[in-house]
């Protein structure tokens, strides 16, 4: 009994913000009394109990319904307009509200979201978001009060904020229904953190400052695809096998369970393993400085072309001052553009060598252990011998 407290003292159970189901040690435990090291383990629903089928995550399928909705909240001025667009919408103001707070559309409850994003929205995201749209009026009403403004750059900096918010209307068509359900719901149901996790600029940027979101995608993965890879495990060398049995580990996906043998270790911690270390990679800073060089250099050749050819900087006039101010702002909408095309390509990266290293577990000699585990800032690095 003793031994088996201590060795629980070496794992760890990251958080969770999954809705559909709460995953527990007990409850894998359970399910593996069934499905041990048999077929059964990639036929996880043929097992788990009829009133329980329910709570399993099915494939994701996006939703066209939600795209268009968000694109809709987005593309619209925020601050009055979106939001209106939302009451209209959802036809309830406590619903609504809910909505327009935790999609940031007016920013003013500090019950939904902290004082950062209210400072960044008021200061930064709403007056260049208006500036851009009232820009668009300018060129188009008055194109006669603004005879030293290219439209083009005015259509430029507006298709930087269209394609940002293209971007959030697709990552909204993926949200489960569980998540649209709980946007509507009063808080602490939906935390500001649940929103910056699924971004692929903030949350897949660096995993590591949101600990569970690997675990969750796993487990949703397993759910989707009718798997259970605690379920399964590899036979190796017994001193390896022992070295894993004791790695400290989220404790949904421990190297040892009390159905399998000491010589073995589950397959569900080796593919746990290779993508935390692996999504833990850091996203190379010369990608934020060479996206924020981009944006710098077409504001200056915005600037400088004016200069060269003798135009006011700035402008003549009133309606040109405004439009000048709005491309230097309007320009600074690349930036997340350009840094999620990036995050992309590090992701591309990371898949592949997340398939390269499943590749080499099952070829001789296999991988060296510092490259299939992964270890907290407090653990130390075992031998290097290959798995």
């Amino acid at each position: 009994m003793e031994e088996e407290f201590q060795n629980s003292e070496k794992h760890f159970r990251q958080p969770t913000s999954l809705h559909r189901r709460i995953p527990s040690k007990s409850e894998d435990d359970q399910l593996l009394h069934k499905i041990n090291n048999t077929h059964k383990s990639a036929k996880l629903r043929s097992v788990v109990s009829k009133e329980n089928l329910d709570s399993l995550h099915e494939p994701i399928r996006f939703s066209w319904k939600q795209f268009w909705f968000t694109l809709f909240y987005e593309i619209l001025p925020p601050v009055i307009f979106s939001p209106f667009a939302v009451l209209l919408i959802e036809r309830s103001k406590r619903k609504a509200w809910n909505v327009i707070q935790n999609r940031l559309l007016l920013a003013f409850s500090l019950k939904h979201n902290s004082k950062g994003p209210h400072v960044f929205n008021w200061l930064i995201l709403y007056p260049s978001n208006w500036l851009i749209h009232i820009s668009l009026g300018l060129i188009w009403f008055q194109p006669d009060m603004l005879r030293n403004i290219d439209p083009f750059q005015v259509i430029l900096a507006y298709l930087f904020l269209f394609i940002r918010n293209l971007i959030i209307s697709i990552k909204y068509g993926y949200f489960r229904p569980e998540d649209y359900a709980l946007l509507r719901e009063d808080p602490p149901k939906w935390v500001e953190e649940n929103t910056s996790r699924r971004l692929v600029g903030v949350g897949w940027s660096n995993p590591s400052q949101f600990p569970g979101l690997i675990e969750d995608k796993l487990i949703c993965a397993m759910d989707e695809t009718d798997v259970a890879l605690q379920g399964m495990s590899f036979r190796l060398e017994e001193y390896i096998a022992e070295e894993l049995r004791t790695h400290s580990t989220d404790e949904l996906f421990s190297a040892k369970t009390e159905f399998n043998e000491t010589k073995e270790v589950t397959v569900g911690f080796v593919i746990h393993q290779i993508l935390s270390k692996i999504y833990n990679l850091s996203f190379p800073s010369p990608f934020y400085l060479f996206t924020f060089s981009i944006v710098i250099l077409i504001i200056n050749i915005s600037l400088l072309s004016r200069l060269y050819f003798g135009i006011p900087m700035f402008g003549d006039n009133v309606q040109e001052m405004i439009v000048c101010i709005t491309l230097i702002v309007g320009f600074f909408w690349g930036l997340p553009v350009f840094i999620f095309g990036f995050v992309c390509i590090h992701d591309f990266s990371r898949r592949y060598l997340t398939i390269k290293k499943l590749g080499e577990l099952i070829k001789f000699p296999g991988i060296p252990m510092n490259d299939l585990l992964h270890f907290t800032y407090e653990q130390e690095f075992p031998k290097n011998d290959h798995t």
